[in-house]
């Protein structure tokens, strides 16, 4: 019988993995391992693909304005717009920014929206620094559902 070295790219990635964890020659030995192994991890997935994730797109439509326009350092008004897909106003949800420079170091800013009319709300968000900024919006549905939105304010510029 001739002696035959395998290359890396010729075993299974598997065993080449099974290689590295202590004991792992009882998979190699015994096949009813790896018929265990796979099981375990099929249900796996399946269970992980089984659960509601808060990442789905929830069914609102969500509008922001901000001013001034460009934005600049000092105080900005966020004036933000929801609606169901219906394009019905959204009433009597509570709303939260945080303002966060993009590099470390900066202290973020806070500010709590209030309604000024049906789906039409208002914040003072104050950018202390010019640069670019991320603005996190936190809205608390009246229906308990929590949403969390971004927005990018780039280049804001001294006022």
């Amino acid at each position: 019988m001739k002696d035959r070295r395998y290359k890396k790219s010729e075993i299974s990635p598997l065993i080449f993995l099974l290689s590295f964890i202590p004991h792992a020659s009882s998979f190699i030995l015994y096949p009813s391992s790896f018929i265990f192994l796979g099981l375990m991890l099929s249900a796996n997935l399946f269970l992980s693909g089984c659960h509601r994730t808060s990442g789905n797109q929830p069914d609102i439509m969500f509008e922001y304005k901000i001013s001034p326009d460009p934005p600049q350092t000092g105080l900005a008004t966020v004036t933000l717009k929801l609606a169901d897909s219906a394009g019905k106003p959204i009433n009597g949800a509570r709303i939260s920014l945080e303002g966060n420079m993009t590099h470390a170091g900066m202290r973020p800013v806070f500010s709590e929206a209030r309604e000024l009319e049906s789906g039409r709300y208002e914040a003072a968000l104050e950018l202390t620094m010019r640069g670019d900024w991320i603005i996190l919006v936190h809205l608390n549905l009246p229906d308990g559902r929590k949403i969390q939105k971004q927005i990018a304010l780039n280049e804001v510029r001294s006022g």
